[in-house]
C-alpha cells in the first residue's frame, strides 16, 4: 500500500523517523500490498539509489529472521508487549461464518484422514493417496488468503471457495473411509444373528470419550441393546432420526476410545422402554452440574458446578442480545459492539430428550422476524454441557451476540491470534 508507485523515499524516511537510541536498526517493509507483497524493479532501484545518499541510514536487503537474530545478540531494553500488536478490522472475525466453518471442517477431516491412511499403509498395506491429499491441502491453504478467510471477498469468490473446500472434504472423506474400512475388514468380529457391529474410531493421540450418534436400523417397535466387545452393557438411548421417514430412529451413546484406535460395540434388538420425561422442563442435573432455565425468558438462570462448589454465572446467561451494527464487512475503526437494541425472548422452553445417556432442553426464542433454537444437552457421565444453536436471521444492520456473564473477579484473558 505504501510503496505501490515504486519510489520508496517517503516510506523509508517514515521508517527512519522511528529510530530512537539505543535502537539503531529497524525493519522497513516494502513491496506491492494486496498482491502477495513482492517488490517491484522500481522498488529495488530506489533502494540502491538511496543507499548511495550518505544522509540516509544504510539500507540492507534482509529478512525478519535475520533481523531478529541480529537484535537478540545485542543487550537492548526490548519492551514486552502484553496486548494486541495491532487492532484492525474487527468485523473480519465474524463476517461470513461459512468460510470459517468450511476451513475448520476441512482441516480437521484431512488431519484425521491422513492419520488413519498412514496407519492403514503400515498395518494393512493400503496405498497412501499422497497426490490426492496434496491437492486437497492446496485447496484449503489457498482459501486461507487474508480476504477469503476473513469474509471480505466479493460474493462470487465464495462460490469458488465452497467448491474447493467441498473437493478437499470429499477427498478426505474418501481417504478416511478407505482407511477405516481396511481396519474394519481385519477386526474379525464374530457373526451373530440379529447383532450389528458398530466400530468407532478415535483420530486423536489421546483417549477420548466421544458422543456417538448413528442411525439405529432397529426393527419396528424394538428398543436398542448395546454392549462393548466384552459383552458389558453400554447405556444408550434413541433420539430423533435425521431422516423424515416414519419409524426411523437414531442411536446415541458415549464411546470410551483408545488413542489413535477403535472400539467395537454390538447392537441388538430389545424391548422398547417407555421412559417418562420429568415434569420439570427447566432443570438439568447430573453428578457434576445443575443447570436451571428461566421458563419465561429462556435464559440460563443458574449453572452450579458441584465439584468446585461454584456458581458459574453472575447473572442471566446464554442471553441472545441484538446489537446495532451499521459498519461494513470490515468494521474499520469499530472497537466495540455494545449498542444493544433488544434481545430474543422465549416462545418455548421444554425438554425434548431424556434417557440414560443425556437429557436435552430446547429453548426457542424470537426477535422481530428472526428465530433462534438452542438445544442444551447434559450427559449422565460427561463433565460438559453441549449446546447447538440454529438461527434464522432476518434482521438488517444488526448482529446477534450470546452473553455469558461469568462470576469471576479480576479476570485475565490468555489468548492468541
Amino acid at each position: 500500500y505504501c510503496t505501490l508507485g515504486g519510489e520508496l523515499d517517503a516510506h523509508v524516511a517514515l521508517c527512519a523517523a522511528e529510530l530512537k537510541e539505543p535502537f539503531d536498526e529497524l525493519m522497513c517493509f516494502y513491496g506491492v500490498g494486496n498482491h502477495g507483497g513482492g517488490p517491484t524493479k522500481k522498488n529495488i532501484e530506489s533502494i540502491l539509489r538511496m543507499n548511495a545518499d550518505p544522509a540516509l541510514p544504510a539500507l540492507e536487503f534482509s529478512s525478519p529472521d535475520r533481523y531478529f537474530e541480529e537484535m537478540l545478540k545485542k543487550d537492548l531494553p526490548i519492551p514486552v508487549v502484553h496486548d494486541d500488536l495491532q487492532h484492525h478490522a474487527s468485523g473480519c472475525y465474524a463476517a461470513h461464518s461459512g468460510i470459517k466453518k468450511w476451513n475448520r471442517e476441512a482441516e480437521n477431516l484431512l488431519i484425521a484422514a491422513e492419520k488413519f491412511s498412514v496407519l492403514a499403509l503400515w498395518a494393512a498395506g493400503q496405498p497412501y493417496p499422497a497426490a490426492e491429499y496434496s491437492r486437497a491441502w492446496k485447496n484449503v491453504l489457498f482459501n486461507q488468503f487474508h480476504d477469503i478467510l476473513a469474509g471480505t471477498s466479493i460474493a462470487p469468490a465464495y462460490d469458488d471457495a465452497l467448491h474447493m473446500h467441498g473437493e478437499a472434504m470429499a477427498i478426505a472423506e474418501r481417504g478416511l473411509n478407505y482407511a477405516v474400512q481396511a481396519f474394519s475388514w481385519r477386526i474379525g468380529i464374530e457373526t451373530e444373528e440379529g447383532m450389528r457391529p458398530i466400530v468407532v474410531f478415535n483420530p486423536h493421540a489421546w483417549p477420548s470419550r466421544a458422543v456417538v450418534e448413528i442411525e439405529a436400523g432397529l426393527r419396528d417397535g424394538a428398543g436398542p441393546v448395546l454392549t462393548d466387545e466384552a459383552g458389558n452393557p453400554v447405556p444408550c438411548q434413541l433420539v430423533q432420526s435425521r431422516a423424515t421417514v416414519i419409524g426411523r430412529s437414531r442411536l446415541c451413546f458415549v464411546a470410551d476410545l483408545p488413542p489413535l484406535g477403535y472400539r467395537v460395540y454390538k447392537l441388538r434388538d430389545g424391548e422398547l422402554e417407555n421412559r417418562e420425561f420429568p415434569e420439570n422442563d427447566t432443570v438439568l442435573e447430573n453428578a457434576r452440574f445443575r443447570l436451571e432455565f428461566d421458563p419465561d425468558t429462556g435464559f440460563i438462570r443458574r449453572l452450579y458446578d458441584k465439584a468446585a462448589d461454584f456458581e458459574v454465572f453472575a447473572g442471566d446467561a446464554a442471553r441472545p442480545v441484538v446489537i446495532e451494527d451499521r459498519s461494513n464487512t470490515w468494521s474499520h475503526n469499530v472497537f466495540r459492539f455494545d449498542q444493544a437494541v433488544g434481545e430474543f425472548r422465549a416462545v418455548s422452553v421444554r425438554r425434548v430428550e431424556h434417557g440414560p445417556v443425556r437429557s436435552v432442553v430446547r429453548v426457542v426464542g424470537e426477535y422481530g422476524r428472526s428465530r433462534l433454537v438452542q438445544d442444551f444437552a447434559l450427559y449422565r457421565d460427561l463433565d460438559r454441557i453441549d449446546v447447538t444453536a440454529a438461527v434464522d436471521w432476518r434482521e438488517q444492520f444488526k448482529m446477534l451476540k450470546l452473553v455469558f456473564p461469568v462470576n469471576l473477579s479480576f479476570p485475565r484473558h490468555p489468548y492468541e491470534i
